[in-house]
């Protein structure tokens, strides 16, 4: 666990550096769009769930099927 946590760190870090150089290079405006792209990200992730628990549903009713 300790090593996954290391890796994580230089992408983290990496984020951060490219927000803030793309705070810089826009002049702010990317502070704008940033709500925009949240909520983008929030659906994506909100219908990979809902497709997980459709899978992990009817897994046992391809069983019954066969």
């Amino acid at each position: 666990m300790k090593n996954k946590g290391w890796r994580l760190f230089p992408a983290i870090a990496g984020i951060l550096v490219g927000v803030v150089a793309a705070e810089i290079i826009t002049s702010g405006a990317i502070t704008a769009a940033l709500p925009m792209i949240v909520n983008f990200i929030t659906l994506y992730l909100q219908a990979d769930a809902i497709k997980s628990v459709a899978r992990t549903w009817f897994k046992p009713l391809a069983i019954i099927q066969r």
